[in-house]
C-alpha cells in the first residue's frame, strides 16, 4: 500500500513539473501516469474485481437457469390449465345437458301433479254438486210433501164430519188396544 501511495505521489509531481511544458511531453506523462494507475489497479484490485465478476457471472448463470426452469414449469402449468379449461367447457356442456334433462323431468312431474290435482278438484266438485243436487231434491220433495200434506189436511178437515171423527177415534183406540195386548202376550211368553 505504501508503494502505491509513493507511485501516485511521484506521478503527481512529474505531472506538475511538466505542466508548463509542451503538449506532447505533457500528454506522454499523463499517459504514463494512466498506465501506472491501471497497472496498480490491476495488480491490487484486479483479483477482487475478477472474483466479483466471476461471482456475478455465476449468479447470473444460476438466475438464468432458475428462470428457464420456472419458464418450463409455467409452460407446463399453462398447458395443464388449457387442457383443464377445455375439459371444463366439455364438463359445462355435459352439466347443462344433465340439468336440462332434470329440468324436463321436474317439469313433467309438476305437470302430472297438476293434472292429478285438477282431476281431484273436478271429482270433488262433481261429488259436491251431486250432494248439493240430492240435498236440494230432498228439500224440494219434503217441501212438496209438506205442502201436499197441509192441503190434504185442510181438505180432510173440510170434508170430515163429526161422525167420521168419532169413528176414527174409535178405530184408533181399538188398534192401540190390540197392539198393546199382543205386545203384553208376547212378553208373557
Amino acid at each position: 500500500m505504501n508503494a502505491f501511495v509513493n507511485v501516485v505521489f511521484l506521478s503527481l509531481l512529474s505531472g506538475s513539473a511538466h505542466a508548463g511544458g509542451d503538449f506532447f511531453s505533457s500528454t506522454l506523462f499523463h499517459a504514463i501516469n494512466f498506465v501506472i494507475l491501471v497497472g496498480l489497479l490491476v495488480k491490487f484490485a484486479g483479483p477482487k474485481i475478477r472474483e466479483a465478476m466471476k461471482s456475478r457471472s455465476e449468479s447470473i448463470s444460476h438466475e438464468i437457469t432458475q428462470a428457464e426452469t420456472q419458464l418450463s414449469d409455467a409452460q407446463t402449468a399453462l398447458a395443464s390449465f388449457e387442457e383443464k379449461l377445455q375439459g371444463l367447457g366439455q364438463d359445462a356442456e355435459t352439466m347443462l345437458g344433465e340439468y336440462r334433462v332434470l329440468g324436463e323431468r321436474e317439469r313433467d312431474r309438476i305437470i302430472e301433479d297438476a293434472r292429478k290435482a285438477a282431476d281431484r278438484i273436478v271429482s270433488d266438485a262433481s261429488r259436491l254438486a251431486t250432494r248439493e243436487i240430492n240435498a236440494a231434491r230432498t228439500a224440494l220433495e219434503r217441501e212438496v210433501l209438506e205442502s201436499a200434506m197441509r192441503k190434504a189436511e185442510v181438505e180432510i178437515q173440510r170434508r170430515l164430519t163429526a161422525d167420521d171423527k168419532q169413528r176414527l177415534v174409535t178405530d184408533y183406540l181399538v188398534g192401540l188396544e190390540q197392539t198393546l195386548g199382543s205386545d203384553a202376550a208376547q212378553e208373557a211368553k
